[in-house]
């Protein structure tokens, strides 16, 4: 048997005990545990369960989110909006010069763009185009020239934005037409904004 004797010649055995495996795993300090390694989750693997998998939106679908989008981020209605839009396109106007109209009529007035009326700014555009056409054809101003009653104006209100005139108003210009040489409204037939204006006020 090993062992050593100390300073009072008293003997000591040596007994031998089996040392602890160092694991890479530094908080396993006990003998018989046996640490599993993970397997690497491959990369692919980890690409695909963050694949964003998605249905194309519909058009349906994305007109109800564009309303709520317009209607939440600016002080213009969404109908507003779409009725300015459709007008504008009627005269080859596309949104964002629509949008320029409203810009330039906040400027000229001092007012906030938000309180502007779009829909009766267009109005008012085409209104003032077919005036200046149809003057400049047939020597016939429809805002100074009506005799009798009132000329026509734009009648403002947002969605119900129309023309208003009364019926001397529409009777005078009825009759300037039906007066008018072929060439003449042949010319004012191939302007938009007068084609726009006249479907839009009771004179045929």
């Amino acid at each position: 048997m090993k062992g050593f004797k100390d300073s009072n010649n008293k003997f000591h055995p040596i007994t031998q005990s089996k040392g602890v495996r160092k694991s890479r795993d530094q908080s396993a300090k006990i003998t018989g545990i046996k640490i599993e390694r993970k397997a690497r989750v491959p990369e692919k693997s980890i690409e695909k369960m963050f694949e964003l998998k998605s249905e194309p939106v519909s058009a349906e679908i994305r007109a109800r989110e564009f309303d709520r989008f317009t209607s939440s981020i600016t002080d213009f209605g969404s109908g507003d909006i779409a009725s300015a839009v459709d007008k504008g396109e009627e005269v080859g106007l596309d949104g964002g010069e629509v949008a320029d109209l409203a810009r330039e009529f906040a400027d000229d007035t001092g007012t906030s763009l938000s309180d502007v009326d779009v829909v009766a700014v267009l109005y008012e555009h085409i209104l003032q185009n077919a005036r200046n056409e149809i003057d400049s054809v047939l020597g016939f101003d429809i805002m100074n020239d009506i005799e009798g009653g009132t000329e026509f104006y734009v009648a403002g209100n947002f969605l119900a934005t129309s023309y208003d005139y009364s019926q001397e108003a529409s009777d005078q210009l009825k009759d300037v037409l039906k007066k008018a040489p072929m060439d003449k409204l042949k010319r004012l037939s191939e302007n938009v904004f007068v084609k726009s204006f006249l479907s839009d006020v009771d004179v045929f």
